[in-house]
């Protein structure tokens, strides 16, 4: 059975939700995962809801982290457009079948999944780098006569393309063959079902997906991560509102505070090597928070 939503008649303090969108938008731009992982926390620290609404309300407030991140990673010249796009496009199409899965869940089911997640993204995201440069080395050592799913180079100007950007759309298209494009698709549309059905984790995954099939730099991953987010999470925001999943009055204050802080941090970040340290010390409030999930999961009725 569904367990029916948290609900408090008491009037609610915003400011809290204030910083914790602070918090949240500067964090995970700096680590480069989006807010929704430290968000879904505090939320349910700070405020009487259940899983799926703390999941679902910073699945929404997570856009305004990655279009800041996106709008400043890109202005600096670290997005990759057509990459965004076709993710973008995939994970619009999956994050609405997330979301009504993730409502047939118990409370239980919720915190568990959440919990379970965080416990395995942690070592994920303290072991970044080494996993990516591991990542990079795979298509390498592939035999010569399989293909590996990497993205090609862009090939040379397009005709009719120009400062005037008549041959814009011509020129992102060609950049990239089916099989390219079909692999970002998809990958798009496994970030689309987990935000639905999760509301967070979809940065890493991209990261460690573009890392794969591809060369670019950490800055321009980062910059494409944070673009393509942008769409599984506002697909997947809109069908848990529907679903009446989402705490509208925090909303405001949440993309408040993760814009502001998401718009700071991002435009250090621009200029500034990854941090280890901190990335060693998020992974330990990761699954430490990971573990508090199941714990809590384990205290509920079947």
């Amino acid at each position: 059975p569904i367990d029916p939503p948290t609900a408090s008649t008491a009037p609610v303090a915003l400011s809290p939700a204030l910083a914790i969108g602070l918090v949240s938008g500067a964090v995970g731009s700096l680590v480069g995962i989006g807010g929704a992982l430290i968000m879904v926390p505090l939320l349910l620290q700070w405020y009487p809801m259940s899983q799926l609404q703390a999941n679902s309300t910073a699945l929404l407030s997570n856009v305004a982290t990655c279009v800041m991140g996106a709008t400043i990673f890109g202005l600096a010249g670290h997005l990759d457009v057509a990459a965004a796009l076709c993710m973008v496009l995939g994970g619009a199409v999956t994050a609405g079948v997330g979301a009504r899965l993730a409502h047939q869940l118990s409370e239980r089911a919720q915190k568990t999944l959440f919990g379970g997640w965080l416990v395995l993204l942690s070592p994920a995201i303290a072991l970044k780098p080494h996993l990516q440069q591991w990542l990079r080395s795979v298509p390498s050592a592939a035999p010569t006569d399989v293909a590996p799913p990497a993205l090609p180079p862009p090939p040379g100007p397009v005709p009719g393309s120009g400062p005037e950007g008549a041959g814009l759309i011509a020129d992102l298209l060609g950049r990239w063959s089916p099989e390219d494009a079909l692999y970002l698709f998809g990958l798009g549309g496994a970030v689309g079902l987990a935000a639905g059905v999760l509301g967070i984790g979809s940065g890493t995954m991209i990261t460690f997906g573009l890392v794969f099939a591809s060369d670019m730099g950490h800055k321009t991953v980062l910059g494409t991560s944070f673009a393509a987010q942008v769409g599984p999470s506002l697909a997947g925001a809109w069908a848990h509102y529907k679903l009446g999943n989402l705490q509208l009055h925090l909303i405001p204050c949440l993309v408040l505070g993760s814009s502001v802080g998401s718009a700071c941090v991002s435009a250090l970040a621009v200029g500034l090597a990854p941090d280890s340290f901190l990335r060693m010390a998020f992974a330990v409030f990761i699954f430490a928070t990971g573990l508090r999930s199941l714990r809590a999961a384990r205290k509920l009725r079947l």
